[in-house]
């Protein structure tokens, strides 16, 4: 069934950082885009959460915060970013 929805145009894949999108229509959310866009809240209903790209990301969000400098905005913005990721994992690894 999946598969010939791919074929007859009912889904798409496009690759994320959280995974991938299945959306036919694109997404709203490329204009503002952040990491955690898919998943938050409700999330999206065409995002495909993969828990191995989420730990990849998380991998390169810290290493991103180690060379900030701790009293800078992009700092907190960026820890904040990690926050919700590792929220994110262990929701989508439980």
């Amino acid at each position: 069934k999946t598969l010939s929805e791919f074929k007859n145009g009912r889904k798409a894949w496009r690759p994320t950082f959280t995974g991938g999108c299945t959306s036919i229509n694109g997404c709203e959310m490329v204009a503002h885009p952040t990491l955690t866009r898919c998943v938050s809240g409700n999330g999206c209903p065409d995002a495909a959460i993969l828990p191995d790209k989420i730990k990849s990301v998380m991998t390169q969000q810290q290493k991103l915060i180690s060379v900030l400098d701790v009293t800078s905005l992009e700092y907190r913005s960026e820890i904040a970013q990690l926050n919700d990721l590792e929220r994110i994992y262990a929701e989508v690894t439980q």
